[in-house]
């Protein structure tokens, strides 16, 4: 669905967040909901993702997704 920069108010720096949603249900994960991972870069340049499992956390990065989707498709965003 998208990659997010989000920087909490426990943090300072900016993490990158990716939402992913599934395209049949897995396990207890059903169509209609999102996944959210944050994106863990290692010493090596290796990228992992990691899913995210703080609620508050969670929430936020999907609140400035919706910002962000809301203001790209109501004409604010620029390409």
């Amino acid at each position: 669905m998208g990659v997010i920069p989000y920087c909490s108010e426990k943090s300072d720096s900016v993490e990158l967040y990716a939402l992913l949603k599934p395209i049949r249900k897995i396990g207890n994960i059903g169509t209609d909901e999102v996944v959210i991972f944050r994106v863990v870069f290692d010493d090596n340049k290796e990228t992992t993702l990691v899913v995210e499992d703080d609620e508050e956390t969670m929430n936020a990065v999907y609140d400035k997704y919706k910002e962000l989707f809301m203001k790209k498709f109501r004409g604010g965003g620029q390409e």
